[in-house]
């Protein structure tokens, strides 16, 4: 089994521990070191009153993505938490799904940043809905 292989089947497993995660539908398509790729199908319960998808999902949604992302250059045996994360939308988010793609821009000993890009997908045609920059936390066991 390569190591991306592994490292997928072991966020695999994280997420479906999640309920959240589950119940919204996210999907985690690709991971590897500082690198993650989540899909959300976009559903009639995930949509505000003008038909775009919330911005509170959109936002947990780049939280997930980019958590991910700092989840995998962390030890395997630490527990990480959002800090904090602050998100600029686009434009609308609508379509027949998102797609969230989150890189770690510096993996510091304790906090971990990271930088995600939402978008909104119609068919082929991408459009980016959102940009985040989130810090997460890393936390050992015991400490």
């Amino acid at each position: 089994m390569t190591q991306e292989t592994a490292m997928k089947r072991h966020f695999d497993a994280l997420m479906d521990a999640q309920n959240f995660v589950k119940m919204t539908g996210m999907k985690l398509l690709h991971v590897e070191h500082g690198l993650a790729e989540y899909e959300l199908p976009v559903r009639d319960d995930l949509l505000q009153h003008s038909g775009y998808v919330h911005g509170g999902m959109v936002s947990a949604f780049a939280d997930t993505v980019g958590g991910t992302a700092a989840f995998s250059v962390m030890p395997k045996e630490a527990n990480g938490l959002s800090v904090e994360y602050k998100i600029n939308f686009i434009a609308p988010a609508k379509g027949e799904k998102l797609i969230g793609r989150g890189r770690v821009i510096k993996a510091g000993r304790t906090l971990i940043i990271t930088s995600i890009e939402i978008f909104a997908v119609d068919g082929d045609k991408e459009t980016l809905c959102a940009l985040c920059q989130q810090t997460m936390i890393c936390l050992m066991p015991g400490k």
